[in-house]
């Protein structure tokens, strides 16, 4: 295990069991919190990595291998955090739902706890050899446009 999943594994682990004792705190159901776990974890990543995908997306290297170069390609620097934070979130809101508990209470009791998760992931990128997205944003990717990106002189 590579020290960025050391680090994201300890955050992911950290907000959970915080949004479990903020759930117990405020008498939640705690059915809908542990089945919040898995389709947390499930959405957050596939959302990861489709987020990844359409903002890298180059039509000129599509061949017949661009399927597995893409999509099944699981570095951990070819996942997006926006895409992950958005997943998670619901997977929250379909744990809610299928409990028929109320979505917004748990997104709301879940937001602290999220919160810890992306400083957590934040922080692990030192990990990933590069931080930002300067060396991303070269010419032919989506978010090298206006206005993800405005050209310096």
């Amino acid at each position: 295990m590579t020290s960025y999943g050391l680090v994201f594994l300890v955050s992911l682990l950290i907000c959970f069991v915080l949004f479990g004792l903020q759930t117990k705190r405020l008498q939640l159901n705690t059915a809908t919190y542990y089945l919040s776990i898995p389709f947390a974890c499930l959405l957050g990543a596939l959302c990861a990595k489709l987020v990844y995908v359409l903002c890298f997306l180059d039509f000129s290297t599509m061949d017949e291998y661009w399927f597995e170069d893409n999509i099944l390609s699981f570095q951990a620097s070819e996942f997006s955090v926006f895409g992950g934070a958005m997943g998670i979130c619901a997977g929250i809101w379909t744990a809610a739902r299928l409990g028929k508990q109320s979505a917004l209470r748990f997104l709301d009791n879940f937001a602290p706890c999220g919160a810890l998760l992306l400083c957590g992931i934040r922080l692990a990128e030192v990990y990933l050899g590069r931080l930002g997205a300067g060396s991303l944003l070269q010419e032919g990717s989506l978010l090298a446009r206006f206005p993800f990106a405005v050209q310096n002189e």
